[in-house]
């Protein structure tokens, strides 16, 4: 598929290991907060696209369980390491990175998925009762109030990344919808 292009970059970060268990972290690229507020979207979401360590011990592995575009740090107990990490759709300044537990980001997803189904539903009946409520009586404000609430769903399922993959965002990106 020919998906949007964003601008390619690589960081360097040290990572330690103090403790005296092996530490796991999940490696995966979010947006910047200001991400949706910009006045031209980026055309994609940022992607952690490859992750290498250079240290004795450190393993990264994708972690297709939580995404494409996840990766598994393991780094054994008093070790160090330097991790290459390469961005896909960086669109200025550094892109953000979380670090999870592997447990908070299953807790996180599942309460993100809960959430956004909640909202989904909520603003889905309240579209169908605005629309029951212009069919039957034929006034603008229900027509209208059908019309933003529909347009609220739409937005709302952009932001959760309902339509990234598809053609609704092929102009503006996932932001532009």
């Amino acid at each position: 598929a020919n998906a949007p292009q964003g601008r390619d970059v690589w960081f360097t970060i040290s990572i330690r290991n103090s403790g005296t268990a092996p530490a796991v972290r999940v490696l995966v690229a979010d947006d910047t907060p200001d991400a949706p507020l910009r006045l031209y979207p980026a055309p994609m979401r940022p992607r952690l696209i490859e992750a290498a360590a250079s240290g004795t011990g450190a393993v990264v592995e994708r972690a297709s369980a939580f995404g494409a575009y996840a990766f598994r740090i393991s780094i054994p107990p008093s070790q160090t390491a330097n991790l290459a990490l390469h961005f896909e759709g960086v669109d200025s300044g550094k892109p953000s990175l979380l670090a999870w537990s592997e447990p908070a980001l299953v807790a996180h997803n599942r309460q993100l998925s809960v959430l956004a189904g909640l909202v989904s539903g909520l603003l889905t009946a309240a579209m169908a009762f605005a629309a029951g409520s212009a069919v039957l009586s034929g006034r603008v404000f229900a027509r209208w109030a059908t019309l933003f609430l529909s347009a609220s769903l739409l937005a709302h399922l952009a932001s959760v990344g309902m339509f990234d993959d598809t053609w609704l965002t092929a102009l503006g990106g996932p932001y532009g919808l």
